[in-house]
């Protein structure tokens, strides 16, 4: 069911199917001609869409069955829906009817009315995702963020004090990134965080959870993400790491890359494509770009526009990268954040 200008919520009406017995496991449905195309970034979707173009797909990567199920739900023309792993990934495909059904293990399928239940009998009491690498750091201030903050910085953040749990699920269905919150009392506060993934699920009496789709009906639609382009970080940034490093890197509109301290040089390269040889399925989506060997031979970044701000993750093999990055990447080092200095003309 979709209202106009607002964000699509599961809605299980009466004499709809129980969840979750009424999906279909062992059963995938393929396209068929069937498949929906259309811009699943209101969606969430950030990864895992056909041709790595998530605004013209019929497919999305997903953190749970349910993500998927309610996804149909909210799309008036999606009649069955269909999810299992592909490329590493657990993916979500969306159909106007099931005529490529098919029995394939580890598949599982539904009708449209199969999905999780409305707000609030969705929301999970006496749960908390904790961090494990899912963390989502952003700018909240847009969201009303003003206080409980990582750190007391709300424009980086994955964390914000908040009026209610309906502020905390609002917010993370207006969030693209963003697949699962969860709420509860901090330093005196009730805090909302925002996450990617609820590797982090654990038990804990006065906190809730939710996914995505588990939000007031009156909740704003996720904007339609523009597509980040490598002329949009042309310019010059001022570059500071976790570690304490600072340097000045200057990008040109063809995505070139040099950096004021050595005689290096690189280029962006769109993450996920065949020329990402690093490969890093946590950074494959729309607008971000791998930095490979900038600093030196063994040393790769992963760039991104958020906020105004250039944020990187910074990883090598050939020093003191032994750590994971806040997406759960191996052989990581320090976060980066740049500041504009002047656009490039």
């Amino acid at each position: 069911f979709e209202i106009a200008g607002m964000w699509s919520l599961v809605v299980t009406a009466a004499g709809a199917a129980d969840w979750p017995e009424c999906i279909e496991r062992g059963t995938i449905i393929r396209n068929a001609g069937k498949a929906i195309m259309m811009d699943m970034t209101q969606h969430g979707a950030t990864m895992g869409c056909f041709l790595h173009d998530c605004r013209n797909t019929d497919k999305m990567a997903v953190a749970t069955t349910g993500q998927c199920a309610g996804i149909c739900n909210a799309i008036p023309d999606c009649t069955w829906w269909t999810s299992g792993e592909e490329d590493g990934q657990l993916k979500c495909w969306v159909r106007t009817a099931d005529d490529g059904r098919q029995t394939k293990e580890g598949f599982v399928a539904g009708h449209r009315d199969c999905a999780p239940p409305s707000w609030p009998h969705c929301i999970e009491r006496g749960v908390v995702i904790r961090n494990a690498g899912k963390a989502i750091m952003t700018n909240l201030t847009p969201f009303g963020a003003t206080a409980g903050c990582f750190l007391n910085d709300c424009k980086y953040t994955d964390k914000f004090a908040v009026v209610s749990h309906d502020q905390c699920a609002s917010t993370c269905a207006q969030i693209p990134d963003c697949q699962f919150w969860t709420s509860g009392e901090e330093d005196g506060q009730t805090k909302c965080w925002l996450r990617s993934g609820d590797d982090g699920r654990e038990d804990k009496g006065s906190f809730v959870a939710g996914s995505r789709s588990c939000a007031p009906a009156d909740t704003p639609a996720a904007p339609a993400t523009p597509r980040t382009v490598m002329a949009d970080l042309a310019g010059t940034w001022r570059m500071l790491y976790s570690n304490g490093h600072q340097c000045t890197y200057r990008i040109a509109q063809d995505g070139a890359v040099t950096r004021d301290v050595s005689e290096g040089a690189s280029k962006l390269i769109s993450a996920g494509s065949s020329e990402d040889t690093r490969g890093d399925t946590n950074f494959r989506a729309d607008g971000r770009f791998l930095l490979d060997g900038l600093h030196r031979p063994a040393q790769w970044e992963y760039v991104w526009l958020d906020g105004g701000r250039l944020q990187v993750r910074h990883f090598c093999v050939d020093g003191d990268c032994w750590s994971s990055s806040p997406e759960g990447s191996s052989n990581f080092c320090c976060t980066g954040t740049g500041e504009r200095v002047r656009d490039e003309l």
